[in-house]
């Protein structure tokens, strides 16, 4: 089989060096692309068929290929797009990438060119099996054009074990391939290295004590183990709260016809009162609290919350991690019974839905019409004035408008976005949560913001906002301490923002006039359309 592999004329995007990875950024072919391009297809006597990247460059690459090969059958295949950049999409390329690149060539398939980019194994797999597509699809006496990426053709030709320089934009080059046998090796070899990366993930998965919890994991295992929502760390802090001993500190009898509310907590004295009063106001009476290791009068004001309410407290000593907590929740929803109803909410956060002040959250989940996850936004609340010079929590008054982004992910449905700290610290924490489920005990909480499997995120109904107080008097010695630790996802990455903009900006506020709000006129229906909710 002939083999001409086409690198796209010159683009927009290579005169300005930046890493243009997406159809959004519209990098077409510049007058010099157009000539290098029509230049090399003099040379090219025959083609029968012609696969093509999605991205408009390569598109426009391939029309003028088309346009001297008319009877060529033309076909857009997505594995030929471009490398996946992640956070650095958009970029001019830098010693970070290098240094990814540099342990790519070393052997290292799993890390990945920032979150949500490609890593090897992703970009070997897709190239190998459309690879093989083509090799089985088409008749050995066929041309094959591949009109694509610098980079891509650079992975294709090293699967192929062919040993040529890096192409140039507009360039061409020819190969005639009798043999596959580099190709099935090639396979066969990232098939063993994905049997290699489940089996250290299911070693992890043994050490859940939980058989039938053990059992969901290694389906989760074998769907995700390439997964950016599951790398090894994350499933090493899942399995940790899955083992943890939860210590009773104090006990309580529940109504059984009431949902509970699970939250872990470290040293909220200073919001427990406000946060209790909010509950009390919904009607909620059942309550698990999870201390860990707290040092102020968190303890005492819970357990002064005993007029009307069943609070049980229990210990977990055990570092925090947001993925470790997720193992908590479950060991205790597991526990406390399946086909029942629970609050799933953080010790800064208040569950919150329109006319919640008329209406309680046993009636509000009457009327969710069979419905059995309810998602939330999340709705940072802040004062009118310097976040870090506030001294009372009754100062946080406000919240944006209009400023929430939605996207959708394969994973968890509708990814929210956005929000005050988008606007002023730059960062993109996902703000959508599923808080309040009716649990069958066939759902895995493996993230703050999503269940396993995929599907039923999907199938929840979004009538509920979180009011999210994230910058509380004291908290930034706390994020300090999480920035250090490097405890949280990403090696606390959020944090550490959070002491940047500290650092450069220690006025910094989250209050804007054209966008901010009174909490109390917040309303969801306002933000929202009905087809959404």
């Amino acid at each position: 089989m002939n083999i001409i592999f086409m690198r796209h004329g010159e683009a927009t995007d290579n005169i300005r060096e930046i890493l243009s990875d997406k159809e959004i950024y519209f990098s077409i072919l510049t007058d010099a692309g157009f000539s290098e391009a029509a230049q090399t297809i003099k040379s090219i006597d025959k083609v029968d068929k012609i696969y093509i990247s999605p991205l408009p460059r390569t598109i426009q690459t391939a029309k003028i290929l088309y346009e001297k090969f008319p009877t060529a059958e033309a076909v857009i295949d997505d594995r030929l797009r471009e490398i996946q950049y992640g956070r650095y999409s958009g970029q001019k390329n830098n010693s970070s990438l290098d240094i990814i690149r540099e342990k790519q060539i070393a052997g290292d398939y799993f890390t990945r060119f920032g979150k949500y980019g490609d890593n090897k194994f992703d970009i070997e797999m897709r190239l190998s099996l459309f690879l093989r597509d083509m090799s089985t699809r088409n008749f050995d006496n066929n041309t094959i054009a591949i009109v694509s990426h610098g980079s891509v053709i650079s992975f294709m030709k090293r699967i192929l074990n062919l040993k040529t320089p890096h192409t140039k934009t507009g360039k061409a080059e020819f190969f005639t391939i009798n043999d596959w046998s580099d190709l099935n090796d090639r396979i066969k070899h990232l098939e063993t290295i994905a049997d290699a990366r489940k089996h250290t993930f299911n070693r992890e998965v043994d050490h859940i004590e939980n058989v039938d919890v053990q059992n969901k994991y290694r389906y989760i295992v074998e769907e995700l183990y390439n997964s950016v929502e599951l790398p090894e760390s994350t499933l090493g802090w899942l399995v940790k709260g899955h083992n943890d001993d939860l210590a009773v500190e104090q006990e309580a009898t529940f109504d059984p016809n009431k949902p509970i509310l699970i939250c872990p907590f470290y040293n909220f004295d200073n919001f427990a009162q406000k946060w209790f009063e909010h509950y009390r106001g919904l009607g909620v009476v059942n309550y698990i609290m999870i201390d860990n290791n707290s040092t102020d009068l968190s303890l005492d004001i819970i357990k002064s919350q005993n007029n009307g309410l069943n609070i049980k407290i229990m210990k977990a000593s055990g570092r925090y991690n947001c993925f470790r907590a997720c193992g908590w929740r479950q060991q205790i929803m597991d526990k406390c019974g399946q086909n029942k109803w629970y609050l799933n909410v953080d010790s800064d956060e208040l569950f919150s839905y329109d006319n919640s002040d008329r209406v309680n959250i046993n009636d509000f989940i009457k009327k969710l019409d069979g419905f059995k996850l309810v998602k939330s936004l999340m709705v940072d609340v802040y004062p009118r004035g310097p976040v870090l010079e506030v001294s009372s929590v009754d100062e946080f008054q406000y919240v944006d408008k209009n400023t929430y982004m939605m996207s959708k992910n394969d994973l968890y449905g509708d990814r929210f976005y956005g929000g005050p700290r988008f606007r002023v610290v730059g960062i993109q924490p996902s703000l959508q949560k599923i808080p309040l489920i009716f649990y069958t005990g066939q759902e895995l909480l493996i993230n703050d913001h999503y269940y396993y499997p995929g599907y039923i995120n999907k199938e929840s109904v979004f009538r509920s906002y979180l009011l999210h107080y994230k910058f509380l008097p004291g908290d930034m010695c706390k994020y300090k301490d999480f920035a250090e630790s490097g405890v949280h996802y990403d090696n606390s990455k959020e944090y550490k923002h959070y002491l940047s903009k500290v650092t450069s900006d220690p006025g910094f506020k989250l209050f804007d006039e054209s966008v901010s709000i009174p909490v109390s006129e917040f309303k969801l229906s306002n933000l929202i359309d009905d087809s959404v909710k």
